[in-house]
């Protein structure tokens, strides 16, 4: 009860603050009483490129409302298009028509045909949830759309099934697909088709029955309208085993690469059979993606000595090295063109302009950061303190118009809790989440 009375008040207060209702997209202009400080950065959980204008980039935060962030400069700066009172969880841009861009949240696709300013909403089926989930719209046919998630078959006990919901006509109506294993809970996580032939499908997840995750794969060879269990437990099995991100071959939709918990495993034949890949130290690989240019070249994203680090492959994926430094949060999405490469992770977004060597922040104007902990010095009210979750601990001195980043020390990335000493402003005090 408590849970539920705190999302009716969450909402309210977003009512208040942003006006309209679920669903309801807004103006930044129109957002009216509040203006944000910084710093920059956000928790980001979905990017896309306009396949048409490669420098036209779309990102969303994963907040409660969301905001919906646009960069025509290839994300050297961003600009927010609109607020939405859903928690999304992923943003696709449409393979065809430049400008228009879907969404998800937790039960609704919007799609937006303005560049994310307006979006029209509709329901998807009753039980499913497309939180942490993603959407896949068909290369050729963006009628056609798939979206991972979960279908709760048991509210009571917050019990779910791997689930995927389609559809063939833009959203009018659903099919769903169940994909029960006798498990407590489960959640499909990605969803991708196969550019080359689109009638491959894959998606992944996981499921748990009685405390033991087991990893889950899945292929499709007709658009979504099938689909047959593929995952090799002797190759996604070990700590915490789950299926996180696939990258399907750019010109054979049989070669797959899917991003796990403790490593990258490799299909050549549609999961009949699984290699796993040379991840030197690296685990928890949460995302993965192919360069637009060269499908040789793969990124990946994982933790290297519980920090965020990047992994390159130049040879199809099937050795791969750690490289850059620079990283922060848990990767989300990537994209990679030539030497342009964009990290999506719950700090922010990174950009290498050096296919990976090094890694700086690319999120300038993105106002969406997950404060975890705030204080203002009492002796000094334009000097200010944030922790950043996934991040680190900012500064300001000069209430909010420039931020510096604090000295990084045990914790700093999962600041719980900040105060200035009252007699001694030089003097701080921080808790680290966790």
């Amino acid at each position: 009860m408590k849970k539920i009375i705190g999302v009716i008040i969450a909402a309210a207060c977003a009512i208040v603050l942003f006006g309209g209702g679920p669903g309801a997209a807004e103006r930044p202009d129109q957002a009216g009483a509040w203006t944000s400080l910084g710093p920059y950065g956000g928790e980001i959980v979905g990017l896309a490129r306009n396949s048409k204008s490669p420098a036209e980039l779309y990102a969303v935060s994963y907040s409660y409302p969301s905001q919906i962030w646009r960069s025509a400069n290839s994300g050297t700066s961003w600009t927010r298009q609109s607020i939405v009172l859903q928690r999304i969880c992923d943003v696709a841009a449409d393979p065809l028509t430049p400008g228009t861009i879907y969404l998800i949240s937790y039960g609704y696709l919007h799609v937006s045909t303005d560049k994310g300013k307006n979006f029209t909403t509709c329901r998807l089926p009753a039980g499913f949830s497309a939180d942490y989930g993603r959407i896949a719209v068909h290369p050729s046919n963006p009628k056609i759309i798939i979206i991972s998630g979960a279908f709760y078959y048991d509210n009571v006990n917050y019990k779910t099934d791997i689930a995927v919901v389609r559809t063939t006509n833009g959203g009018a109506t659903w099919t769903l697909k169940r994909f029960p294993c006798s498990a407590d809970f489960g959640y499909g996580y990605d969803v991708v088709f196969a550019k080359s032939n689109p009638n491959y499908v894959y998606m992944c997840g996981f499921d748990q029955k009685n405390s033991v995750d087991v990893a889950r794969v899945y292929v499709s060879k007709d658009a979504g309208s099938s689909w047959k269990s593929i995952a090799a437990p002797a190759i996604f099995n070990g700590n915490c085993p789950a299926a996180y991100a696939i990258q399907v071959d750019a010109h054979d939709p049989k070669k797959a690469w899917v991003s796990h918990y403790n490593g990258i495993a490799r299909t050549t034949n549609a999961g009949s059979t699984w290699k796993a890949q040379q991840t030197p130290q690296i685990t928890n690989v949460t995302s993965i993606a192919a360069d637009a240019s060269n499908a040789k070249i793969l990124y990946a994203g994982g933790k290297l000595n519980d920090a965020l680090s990047s992994l390159k492959s130049t040879d199809g994926g099937i050795t791969w090295k750690v490289t850059g430094n620079g990283l922060y949060g848990k990767s989300c999405r990537i994209l990679a063109a030539g030497s342009k490469v964009h990290f999506a992770t719950v700090a922010g977004i990174f950009l290498s302009k050096n296919g990976g060597s090094t890694w700086n922040p690319g999120h300038s104007g993105i106002r969406g950061a997950k404060i975890k902990a705030f204080a203002v010095s009492p002796s000094s009210p334009n000097t200010i303190y944030t922790g950043v979750y996934g991040y680190a601990l900012f500064k300001t001195i000069n209430g909010g118009s420039a931020w510096t980043t604090c000295g990084a020390f045990y914790g700093s990335l999962l600041v719980g809790s900040v105060a200035v000493h009252p007699a001694n402003p030089k003097t701080l005090y921080v808790k680290p989440n966790g």
